[in-house]
């Protein structure tokens, strides 16, 4: 059974642009986390690694959407392991980001993210920006 947990949805007023997904959209996040993942981005860059945010803040609408769209794509019954339904997602925080790598688009949102260079870098220095991943393999909540 996945076991989301319920978030505070952040104030849009206050949200500001933390980078640019693929498709050059404004990524959005809470100002502490703009700033925050701007200077993980730069340390990155300086080590010669590509990271783009290609999501960030979600309203709880666009959560729906996206749960909707798990559901029809994974049944609703395993909807919940890929997407959180709205009021349960990390985004909707404007804390929290999909993280890939510059020059691997196709890992975006895949199991094969794990084997690219931003991955491996994350893995060992996002701590150091007040970054973690949310659900690790094997988390508690089946995510």
């Amino acid at each position: 059974m996945v076991l989301h947990k319920p978030y505070p949805v952040a104030n849009e007023s206050e949200l500001r642009t933390a980078d640019q997904d693929r498709r050059g959209r404004p990524t959005q996040s809470t100002p502490d986390a703009a700033a925050a993942f701007g200077r993980m981005k730069s340390a990155a860059a300086s080590s010669g690694v590509g990271l783009i945010a290609f999501s960030g803040y979600r309203s709880p609408d666009r959560q729906r959407e996206l749960f909707h769209n798990a559901q029809r794509r994974h049944g609703r019954l395993h909807a919940a392991r890929w997407v959180a339904p709205p009021g349960y997602s990390e985004h909707q925080t404007g804390l929290a980001f999909d993280i890939g790598d510059v020059g691997r688009p196709e890992a975006d949102d895949e199991t094969v993210f794990e084997t690219t260079a931003a991955f491996e870098w994350l893995s060992r220095r996002a701590a150091e920006f007040q970054f973690e991943m949310s659900f690790p393999p094997d988390n508690a909540q089946r995510v």
